[in-house]
């Protein structure tokens, strides 16, 4: 494939050639009981000065029985999770039942990717859970891609 090919690609296609994709995720993260920001380095990450992220998709979902967990992903003020945290979506509820029926997760795709810039504030990308107790599992990820402003 020539370089002339990557008219014909898109911008996330010309970053995973370019080794810009991001896949972040945390299997099996075990819930506070309580509100709490996720500061695990498998799922935060941190934009360097200059660095916009285009977010593309997202999934949660929870793994144990009789339990219900809220998912927000959204930016923070400062790197690791830190500061303030900035809600990109309405706060969504999963719920189990008593009976073991699966993985009970949700995957949403975005119409147009979600555009987030280390010019406007953002410093690292996570979520945001509430558990309903200390023994509730979940499973939180996402996807994008970053470039550098201005170019």
């Amino acid at each position: 494939m020539g370089l002339g090919s990557h008219l014909a690609m898109s911008s996330g296609e010309i970053a995973s050639r370019e080794g810009r994709i991001i896949a972040k995720w945390i299997n099996n993260k075990i819930g506070s009981g309580a509100l709490e920001v996720l500061t695990d380095a498998s799922l935060v990450f941190n934009l360097k000065a200059g660095q916009r992220v285009f977010m593309q998709a997202l999934c949660y979902g929870l793994e144990t029985v009789s339990d219900s967990c809220t998912f927000e992903i959204g930016w923070c003020t400062l790197a690791n999770g830190g500061g303030t945290f900035h809600a990109l979506i309405p706060e969504k509820l999963v719920k189990t039942g008593n009976t073991p029926t699966g993985f009970q997760d949700r995957d949403c795709e975005f119409p147009f990717p979600v555009r987030l810039s280390y010019a406007k504030g953002v410093r690292s990308i996570t979520f945001r859970i509430n558990t309903n107790d200390a023994a509730a599992t979940v499973t939180v990820g996402y996807y994008g891609y970053w470039e550098t402003e201005g170019v």
